[in-house]
């Protein structure tokens, strides 16, 4: 499984209106967003998490595959 952190500059609501405004609309910030690489694709990609730094994007990404995960140059 291939690991991706791109950062983006709309961290994305739910859309839910029973959600808190900050929760469900979409705020304009820098967010990182974990894509995974869905198994047994080469094309698609589903997001796992949000973060507001690339270190704790790295975080959510090790916590989640321990220690299956390396890092390399994309």
């Amino acid at each position: 499984m291939r690991v991706r952190i791109v950062r983006h500059h709309t961290l994305y609501g739910t859309g839910d209106d029973a959600d808190e405004p900050l929760i469900a609309e979409d705020q304009s910030q820098e967010t990182y967003y974990v894509l995974y690489q869905v198994a047994g694709s080469s094309v698609s990609w589903a997001g796992g998490a949000s973060a507001s730094s690339l270190d704790e994007a790295s975080s959510l990404a090790e916590l989640a595959l321990g220690l299956t995960l390396k890092w390399g140059a994309a």
